[in-house]
């Protein structure tokens, strides 16, 4: 892992739960910020990411976060960019990184 490619600082929050007078209303609660890559999948990587799951755009990697690796519904937010996180990845099982494979959130 190249610390030098890790020069975005992305916020990880997980969704709360909370009935209130009977609709589900979600509040998020952070995890953290941390230092990440953020990069769109490109060429044959795309073509493969939409025959697996049809929607992921984005691969943001980092360093490994356990509470995220246990969580898989996650959303993180670069800047004023919204990704909700469709699969967390760890890499050869090392628990030294990982790679959440999201789909960007158009508002």
């Amino acid at each position: 892992m190249n610390a030098g490619s890790m020069r975005h600082r992305v916020e990880l929050r997980t969704p709360l739960f909370a009935n209130q007078s009977g609709e589900a209303n979600t509040t998020y609660s952070s995890l953290g910020t941390f230092w990440a890559e953020v990069e769109p999948l490109r060429g044959r990587e795309y073509w493969q990411a939409q025959h697996e799951n049809s929607e992921v755009t984005h691969r943001i990697r980092m360093r490994f976060v356990r509470r995220a690796k246990a969580n898989a519904n996650l959303v993180a937010y670069y800047g004023d960019r919204e990704f909700e996180v469709m699969t967390v990845i760890d890499p050869g099982e090392r628990n030294t990184s990982i790679e959440l494979m999201c789909r960007e959130r158009v508002s």
